[in-house]
């Protein structure tokens, strides 16, 4: 299952693989979004999940922290600094056999099945979330990896949060505290 290479953008390929990826949540969110049973959405929602985790996971260098977590993810025993939930995430991302362009498609995968969780929480109203969660979030997940995983995990204790279902927030909080600790000062302005 491994990888070998992402791809490196020019801005002009960049740019070009990029509105892609928003004609498809477009698209799918103009028609798909009112699909009213839970097991078609999902299955539905599978193409825009995919999409997205693979053009983001697939991406080479972008970002500040790009080839400091490639290192990570191509030797996850070696840091022994590491928070605990990250370390493992990355321990079972070698353990399936995946190289460092399959873990950040797996970062990728976290991160916008959690979103597309909460969303779907919004029904009718959930369509004009989808044409913005692109712009809202890329360069924040793609910049700033470890905490773009983490925050996978607030947007899942928000679904939860919503729901009032208060373990689910708090096993949340938690598991994304254990990937950045960061998360935790989100957490505060999310109870305030």
């Amino acid at each position: 299952l491994s990888i070998k290479y992402g791809f490196y953008m020019s801005g002009f390929e960049h740019s070009i693989i990029y509105l892609f990826l928003f004609f498809i949540f477009f698209i799918w969110a103009k028609h798909d979004v009112s699909i009213k049973n839970n097991s078609d959405y999902w299955l539905s929602a599978l193409l825009p999940i995919a999409v997205y985790s693979i053009i983001t996971g697939s991406r080479y260098g972008w970002g500040p922290d790009y080839l400091w977590y490639k290192s990570r993810l191509e030797n996850p025993l070696k840091f022994s600094e590491e928070q605990l939930g990250f370390k493992w995430l990355n321990q079972g991302i070698n353990l399936l056999g995946f190289d460092y362009v399959g873990g950040y498609i797996i970062y990728s995968f976290i991160f916008i099945t959690c979103v597309f969780v909460l969303i779907r929480s919004y029904r009718s109203i959930s369509v004009y979330m989808y044409y913005f969660v692109i712009p809202a979030t890329l360069i924040f997940v793609t910049s700033a990896i470890r905490q773009g995983v983490a925050l996978s995990f607030v947007v899942l204790a928000l679904y939860f949060l919503n729901k009032k279902k208060w373990l689910g927030v708090a096993s949340c909080i938690l598991i994304g505290s254990t990937i950045h600790s960061s998360i935790l000062l989100t957490a505060v302005f999310i109870g305030a």
